[in-house]
């Protein structure tokens, strides 16, 4: 029973992590490397727990639920509330200097 809750419980931080990862903050971070490593050692763990299979069955749920909850997470209207819905209106005035005609290269 603590082999699967513990298997459990890294694959959620790992997805909390991942999708932290891609919605939130830019780049490569700590965040993306912990759920790398998070999502490796939850499915280590199941493999020296449960065996091959067991390995194979959490790669699979832990697959489609990271897809099932980005392409959630997505299409949800959490990311619309939060985005940016003004528009720049003004602009900078730069001088334009004029083309040389007059220059010519021999």
């Amino acid at each position: 029973m603590f082999d699967i809750l513990a298997v459990t419980l890294l694959i959620i931080l790992a997805l909390v992590l991942a999708v932290l990862e891609i919605f939130f903050l830019p780049g490569i971070t700590i965040a993306g490397i912990c759920s790398v490593l998070f999502y490796g050692g939850g499915i280590y763990y199941a493999y020296s727990a449960f065996g091959t299979n067991g390995a194979v069955i959490t790669l699979f749920i832990a697959a489609v639920t990271t897809i099932a909850v980005i392409i959630g997470f997505m299409r949800s209207r959490s990311l619309d509330k939060m985005s940016l819905h003004t528009e720049i209106s003004s602009v900078v005035p730069s001088p334009i200097t004029p083309i040389l005609k007059s220059a010519t290269w021999e």
